[in-house]
């Protein structure tokens, strides 16, 4: 399994979806094409908000994140025995009025995930951020490629790969109850 850039930690992660979907289809015009893996957003990981001294008043934000959406398409090696999908993530940052500098990082989390729940491959990476004078909010374009071996004849459809800001367990919390 690879997945490019940043490291690749081994731990367990919550596999609640948000918006998950076949949104690849097929490689190609070829109705007879193997579907590509399913792509999905984790909801306790689809919002990130950082405050001042733990505060959760509007006036300590520092930073908000949230995952936009994403793009992409896959297409398999000659012999069907691996699927590399190339993936388009766009997340959404807001600079908070308790931000002490234009600067900002944040960390997200792709993981690929077989047909019964088990986490393959997991990996943090980190976006940073620039804010212009008088801009508070920025667009961020990550592009990543993920290689998935389809082992024992599995298609690529039985494998999904989860997307999610790096947040902790109380924000995440607070994220699958947020309407």
């Amino acid at each position: 399994m690879q997945v490019w850039g940043g490291r690749v930690l081994a731990v367990a992660m919550m596999t609640v979806l948000a918006g998950c979907s076949s949104l690849f289809g097929s490689s190609g015009d070829d109705a007879a094409a193997p579907a590509c893996p399913e792509v999905g957003i984790l909801r306790e990981g689809s919002r990130l908000e950082r405050f001042r001294n733990d505060s959760r008043d509007p006036s300590d934000l520092v930073l908000q994140v949230g995952v936009e959406r994403y793009t992409g398409e896959c297409r398999f090696d000659r012999r069907g025995r691996a699927v590399t999908v190339d993936l388009n993530l766009v997340f959404a940052a807001t600079r908070g009025p308790a931000a002490p500098e234009r600067t900002a990082s944040f960390d997200y989390i792709v993981a690929i995930v077989d047909q019964d729940g088990r986490v393959l491959a997991r990996q943090q990476l980190q976006s940073d951020l620039v804010f212009a004078p008088n801009q508070t909010r920025v667009g961020v374009f990550e592009e990543l490629t993920q290689v998935i071996p389809l082992a024992g004849g599995r298609p690529a459809s039985s494998y999904q790969i989860l997307v999610g800001l790096a947040v902790t367990r109380a924000e995440a919390e607070r994220n699958t109850t947020r309407r």
